[in-house]
């Protein structure tokens, strides 16, 4: 008999909840037939070595292995807590006994009141113009970390949506951060282990800010729902071996500017300017003299009160699909996927010029596409706006007189927003989220 499956609060290891009495679940294999739990004992240690029991349920005579509550100490900001289970069962009809002890699993607490919030909610400059889309603005912050660092977590969310990165890596394969929310009354942070991403000496936070569904268009494309103004609020708590803490925090320091990504949007979709885009911006030793510094957010929104730990599964890549590939009688290339996914698209662009444009028209039927696509020829300063929910088939065209780097290479459109341009030859294919 083995256990498997443990989970705290549905997760498996979560880093940063804020339940004070989380809920553990477990699941029995055995090759018996029949066989029941009896008992649990759920033992709550301080370290992964074991040498500082916290809690012992003690011996519970039940069959319950879901939902079980954190009766222990009280919970603190950041603590990290390691768990196991300890099952006796029986099988029936010959009523064999079994113990069996699980691995060890654990749960971290997010920061559990709003004074743990060290840093400040930010902004950049030149932000006005809430009649037309705007430019994903660039954050980035340069700090030093000390000889000794023994663990690195990062707290963060945004008014739109975020990516980032620590040192030109990004810091999560999870997309559509921080998920949609009632604004006014809650907004999910999200908190990552980093310490891998993390060196001695000189490193570069770097932030995107997308319009999400914060600025972004809803509904029958109505925009601004909730603000007009993309914000920012993070920090990174880092823990050296003599037990010292030191916060890295947004705060006026971060330098702000605009790149390659002229719009995002999740409805009109996305325009993307090689030209724009500034080389290793992401990187340590940028030089950002000509970048202005984040201004403070004074308004409702600056708060902490609201702020909550995510609880939701993330959104991550799930699936790659291979389209069929056509040209239709304007000789426009389509790709036709043959269902509806929620995705983007990566392709390999060779032999670009400069100037060059590639509009993607995607669709949910494919006389409908044609028909959008061949106005996208007629007008090529006014791309008209894209479904990008429920995608099926895409239309592609390369169109002249546009600002583009040479680029013989690999872009992603991200659904989230964001865009990277990659040196790989890689086929069209398509990933869903």
């Amino acid at each position: 008999m083995q256990i498997t499956g443990l989970r705290t609060e549905y997760r498996q290891d979560p880093v940063g909840i804020d339940e004070l009495h989380p809920r553990f679940s477990w699941k029995l294999n055995s090759e018996k037939s029949n066989i029941y739990q009896t008992s649990y004992q759920i033992l709550a240690y301080q370290d992964e070595a074991l040498g500082s029991l916290l809690w012992d349920s003690g011996r519970i005579e039940s069959e319950d292995s879901q939902r079980i509550r954190w009766n222990g100490p009280e919970l603190k900001s950041g603590q990290r807590i390691y768990w196991q289970v300890r099952v006796e069962a029986d099988s029936r009809p010959s009523c064999d006994l079994e113990t069996a002890v699980s691995e060890l699993a654990y749960f971290e607490m997010g920061l559990l009141a709003p004074s743990d919030w060290k840093a400040s909610w930010i902004e950049p400059a030149d932000q006005n113009d809430y009649q037309n889309f705007q430019p994903a603005p660039y954050l980035r912050k340069q700090f030093n970390v000390k000889k000794g660092l023994k663990k690195a977590q990062i707290y963060q969310t945004a008014h739109g949506l975020y990516e980032f990165w620590i040192n030109g890596e990004a810091g999560t394969d999870e997309k559509f951060k921080p998920g949609f929310t009632s604004y006014h009354k809650r907004l999910q942070y999200q908190v990552y282990d980093i310490t891998d991403l993390i060196k001695e000496g000189e490193n570069t936070w770097a932030v995107a800010l997308g319009d999400g569904w914060w600025r972004g268009s809803l509904g029958g494309m109505s925009r601004n729902n909730w603000g007009y103004r993309l914000q920012f609020i993070g920090q990174i708590i880092l823990h050296y071996e003599d037990g010292t803490m030191e916060y890295i925090c947004s705060d006026e320091s971060f330098k702000t500017s605009y790149g390659g990504i002229r719009r995002c949007d999740l409805r009109a979709g996305e325009v993307y300017d090689s030209a724009m885009e500034p080389d290793g911006w992401k990187l340590p030793g940028y030089d950002d003299r000509t970048w202005e510094n984040c201004f403070l957010v004074e308004d409702q929104n600056a708060g902490t009160a609201k702020l909550v730990a995510s609880s939701s599964v993330p959104v991550l890549e799930q699936e790659k699909f291979a389209p069929e590939i056509f040209r239709d009688a304007n000789d426009d290339l389509i790709l036709d996927f043959r269902q509806n996914i929620a995705g983007y698209v990566r392709m390999t662009l060779r032999g670009c010029r400069k100037g060059q444009e590639i509009v993607l028209q995607h669709g949910e039927d494919l006389l409908g596409l044609i028909r959008a696509h061949k106005v996208i020829r007629q007008d090529l300063l006014d791309v008209p706006d894209a479904l990008l929910d429920n995608l099926r088939v895409i239309g592609a065209a390369i169109l002249p007189q546009q600002e583009l780097k040479d680029i013989d290479g690999y872009i992603s459109p991200f659904l989230d927003f964001f865009c990277e341009v990659f040196p790989d030859n890689l086929p069209v294919e398509m990933l869903t989220e």
